[in-house]
């Protein structure tokens, strides 16, 4: 239940309605509270007033209609240039960044602001009253703040013009990615010494050696969608009764059909336990690079082979997406990785979770972008550089052999491959420095 409403916060935090809304609300206390201190000010013939707004009450009307009647048109441009951009991100790059653009704190603020001004113009427009309906009430304090509120409009809107500009950048999407996939992996793999650390074991492996019966009880799933994420707490805290172990078939990000196998576990004694055990799953429409590195990996990913289509046919964007991939798994090759076996606080039952390995990572990474690019040149060099990088960041151990695997498929695409005897010869070369760098990783570092 806890991952659900967290689920929930999160998709409330990046929808586009969240933060407009709440300064909406700003503006409906604003305007009462502002009105009702220039009741007390005009009463009492504060030497305020002189330093605020000392026009008529059509002066004041005129006022506040031009600031709400501009905004209007300014919130129009401001939807208008936030589609464009979506439209543009979905089309030139992937569809998977949208959530970015939604999620914006400054397209959240500025749209917000907009709105916030047209409504506080409006309630102050309400309370202005001029001498032929009766006492004459003009609030200078109100409609100074809403000129305020509109020269700060003014400026957000140059701001948001420039922040749109920047953010189709495919650079600044690149990097916005990256810092999020960084985020996730040090939440989840915090870094630690990692040199002659042994990877765990997968989880089918730790569940085939706990299994005790031939046929365990399997839970279903009554929903489909992405899991978004898993609360081990919830698990932590079912009544399992006799049951010794659980094991988490999918993993954070797989799509599951309903009716598919989430669970199994050796003892299920009543239903409690199944309806417990579905909670702790959130599923929702689309993944989130929360407790899921590999999301961050899909969209770098994507926006490669987007730029390497045909139609679009732009290598460098590949090259730039593989490069922020270099660096983000550089961080993760010399961190271990937590165990996939927890203990429930009774020390009863154990549960398995199935957690990406090192070679999901590498493999996500690259073997897309291998196969989309193998024709041509600069991107193989590009990959082979970056393996390269790689390979000097990896520990000891078997973690070599995911970046090996690469190396040697594209020795096969090179030898396949209708290029010049020149270019070959340079990839080789290439390649051969990857591997030595693999044989020979944490030591001197080599220059390509």
């Amino acid at each position: 239940m806890r991952g659900t409403w967290q689920n929930l916060w999160d998709n409330v935090q990046s929808s586009l309605w969240f933060i407009p809304s709440v300064l909406v609300a700003l503006a409906l206390v604003l305007s009462s509270l502002l009105v009702e201190l220039d009741v007390v000010l005009a009463r009492r013939q504060s030497s305020v007033i002189p330093w605020l707004f000392s026009g008529t009450a059509d002066a004041a009307r005129t006022i506040l209609s031009v600031v709400a009647g501009s905004l209007i048109t300014v919130i129009s441009i401001a939807i208008s240039l936030t589609m464009i951009a979506l439209v543009q991100a979905s089309a030139q790059f992937t569809p998977r960044l949208l959530r970015q653009f939604t999620a914006s704190r400054t397209n959240q603020v500025v749209l917000g602001a907009y709105t916030a001004t047209f409504i506080f113009a409006l309630l102050v427009l309400r309370t202005v009253r001029s001498a032929d309906h009766g006492d004459p009430f003009v609030p200078a304090l109100s409609v100074t703040v809403a000129v305020g509120l509109s020269l700060l409009c003014l400026g957000l809107l140059i701001y948001f013009i420039h922040h749109m500009s920047q953010s189709l950048q495919v650079a600044v999407i690149l990097d916005q990615v990256r810092h999020e996939f960084i985020e996730s992996i040090d939440a989840m793999f915090p870094e630690g010494v990692g040199d002659g650390a042994l990877d765990p074991l997968p989880a089918s492996i730790v569940a085939q050696q706990m299994q005790r019966i031939d046929q365990p009880e399997l839970l279903r799933s009554k929903r489909a969608g992405f899991i978004r994420r898993i609360d081990e707490q919830t698990l932590q805290d079912a009544p399992f009764g006799s049951a010794t172990w659980l094991w988490v078939r999918p993993q954070i990000g797989d799509y599951i059909a309903s009716g598919t196998v989430i669970a199994a576990l050796d003892c299920m004694e009543h239903d409690q336990l199944a309806d417990h055990i579905r909670g702790a799953f959130v599923i929702d429409r689309e993944r989130t690079t929360q407790q899921d590195p590999l999301f961050a990996i899909r969209q770098l990913v994507d926006v490669a082979l987007k730029a390497l289509s045909p139609g679009i046919n732009d290598m460098t964007t590949a090259e730039y997406a593989l490069y922020h991939l270099g660096d983000a798994l550089g961080r993760l090759a010399d961190r271990p990785f937590p165990s996939n076996v927890r203990t429930t606080a009774d020390q009863r039952t154990r549960l398995i979770f199935t957690r990406p390995t090192w070679e999901d990572f590498v493999q996500a990474a690259f073997s897309q972008i291998r196969h989309a690019g193998q024709d041509d040149v600069h991107v193989t060099g590009t990959l082979l550089r970056v393996l390269h990088d790689l390979a000097l960041r990896l520990p000891p151990g078997t973690r070599a052999e995911a970046v090996q695997h690469q190396v040697a498929e594209v020795r096969l695409s090179i030898d396949q491959s209708s290029w010049s005897l020149a270019d070959k010869a340079t990839l080789y070369e290439l390649a051969d420095a990857v591997e030595h760098a693999l044989r020979t990783r944490k030591g001197t570092v080599q220059t390509l």
